[in-house]
């Protein structure tokens, strides 16, 4: 009696793995449909009073969905500037070069998945549609899925990632690869309208923090030819190769490797907007 009661677990654990694969000339490969994951750019900056209410709705959202939210946190424009009361530069060359092709006129203004409203991707975090778009876009199916496998020496400070991606359907548009380092909890100085003081919060907690672009700002070309191609291949996905320094510190403030994580995503390149995601720590 075990023994069929074995073998009947064995056929059953077969005939589901077999469901989620596609037999093909060189042989079987995952099929499983991945989860569509969605990216919110929050710009905004240290002396911004609104940033802690938009990035505890930001972080909210990302509960709720069970992560499939990517938050980017971007410290660009007049609040992002530094001062006696606010010394940490949260900015970069990448956070610059984004908040003025968006033209972002205020903070905390954010996007999701760049996806356009009235013409511009940029919305104010007190619309509720942000977070109707967000549940819609989590619902829809994937059509690419992104992997990722970080390598991380402390000693020498150099991080080596590859980043794998397939498209699920033909996207018939040009698509470009992003791959950014973010940072979570980084202790500096923030400037808070709902707290009951006017000081500024010295320990405040930032979140989800852009500190670099591993590509360039607007990402390498990404083939689509996966779809369907066997021949070049064969298990589906395309991989690329990263490697780069983690400095000890971004412009004034120290950078914690155990909170920093690579974010990749997939845009279509003439629209802008966010095809697929995705994000691990970098140890």
């Amino acid at each position: 009696m075990l023994t069929k009661l074995i073998a009947y677990i064995i056929i059953c654990s077969c005939i589901i793995d077999f469901s989620c694969t596609k037999k093909t000339s060189h042989g079987f490969i995952n099929t499983k449909h991945p989860e569509q994951k969605v990216i919110i750019e929050l710009y905004t900056g240290h002396r911004d009073g609104h940033a802690v209410i938009a990035t505890k709705k930001i972080i909210a959202e990302q509960n709720k969905h069970s992560n499939k939210i990517i938050p980017i946190v971007i410290h660009a424009g007049f609040f992002a500037i530094t001062s006696k009361d606010y010394p940490e530069d949260l900015t970069s060359a990448i956070t610059k070069e984004y908040f003025l092709f968006w033209k972002v006129s205020a903070n905390p203004l954010l996007s999701i998945n760049r996806v356009k409203r009235s013409n511009t991707p940029i919305v104010t975090y007190a619309d509720s549609w942000w977070q109707n778009t967000a549940d819609s876009l989590i619902k829809l199916p994937a059509v690419a899925d992104i992997k990722i496998s970080n390598s991380y020496s402390p000693s020498l400070r150099t991080l080596n990632t590859s980043v794998k991606y397939t498209f699920l359907k033909n996207i018939n548009e040009p698509c470009k690869l992003v791959v950014l380092l973010t940072e979570d909890s980084v202790v500096a100085t923030q400037r808070d309208y709902s707290s009951s003081t006017t000081s500024p919060i010295q320990d405040y907690i930032h979140r989800y923090i852009l500190r670099t672009c591993i590509t360039n700002a607007w990402g390498d070309a990404a083939e689509q030819n996966t779809v369907n191609n066997e021949t070049t291949n064969p298990n589906g996905y395309i991989t690329k190769h990263y490697s780069y320094h983690i400095p000890e510190k971004y412009n004034n403030t120290f950078v914690k490797e155990k909170n920093c994580y690579v974010v990749a995503y997939l845009y279509n390149a003439l629209t802008y907007e966010v095809v697929q995601a995705e994000i691990k720590k970098i140890i």
